[in-house]
């Protein structure tokens, strides 16, 4: 086995564990930042026109791996009902993910992030989710400040979620490497691992014990080998045996 030149992350369950999802709660941080509300629209009403978006955006565009980028969702809820915020959207995205999920750097990732420092292993991120490039990105250093990630790919910039091989060719083009180079880790077998293998990338699939609070993909099985792990010491004693 070659050692990596890079090992590029997925973001939830994997670097950062989200408990829980609570839109209610989220919605509510949302509502309390309206500026202008000229036709008076309650919590009530804000709260079932987002979900009804929301549920829009899942049935249409998750099915089909496509991604809705949260500002157009926000520019469909807001105008639709006619409100305003003086909160620019990226701020607007931070408050209403903190409130969404509370979350926490996944067991032992600064650890094995410091250890791919130490061994000059690059590092970034692609992940499927629909809050910007921006959110993420200050997300991630919140939560991981001593990060290294030489990029940090969200697939609302690009439409297309992961298996969709467009998102590991960016990362590729980004690092300036083959994909024989590079290691993906992730918790979903379909998105992370199936993904990223067909590029020929090689993947590694962390399977943590902590309950996930969205659908991972867990009940699907590539049809062929690959690492799996469940604790991010497994990948750092696996990185020790290699002969740099």
């Amino acid at each position: 086995m070659k050692s990596p030149k890079m090992i590029i992350f997925d973001y939830g369950n994997t670097l950062i564990y989200e408990k829980e999802l609570d839109l209610h709660r989220a919605y509510r941080a949302l509502y309390a930042q309206i500026h202008k509300n000229p036709d008076k629209i309650s919590f009530a009403s804000f709260y079932e026109k987002g979900m009804a978006i929301f549920e829009k955006v899942k049935s249409r565009a998750l099915q089909n791996d496509l991604e809705i980028h949260t500002h157009s969702f926000y520019n469909c809820l807001f105008q639709s009902l006619n409100i305003e915020f003086e909160l620019s959207y990226t701020e607007l995205e931070l408050l209403f993910w903190e409130a969404l999920a509370p979350c926490w750097a996944m067991p032992n990732i600064e650890k094995l992030l410091l250890f791919l420092e130490s061994k000059n292993i690059r590092t970034g991120v692609i992940s499927n989710i629909a809050f910007s490039g921006k959110a993420l990105t200050a997300r991630i250093n919140k939560y991981l400040p001593q990060n290294k990630f030489e990029f940090i790919i969200a697939s609302s910039e690009y439409g297309f979620r992961k298996p969709d091989s467009l998102l590991f060719e960016a990362a590729l083009k980004k690092a300036n490497l083959s994909a024989d180079e590079v290691w993906y880790c992730g918790d979903n077998p379909r998105a992370d691992v199936i993904g990223s293998a067909a590029l020929g990338i090689k993947p590694v699939l962390f399977t943590s014990n902590l309950a996930c609070p969205y659908d991972n993909e867990s009940h699907v099985s590539p049809d062929f080998e690959f690492t799996e792990i469940t604790d991010w010491n497994e990948l750092i004693d696996l990185l020790s045996n290699i002969e740099y």
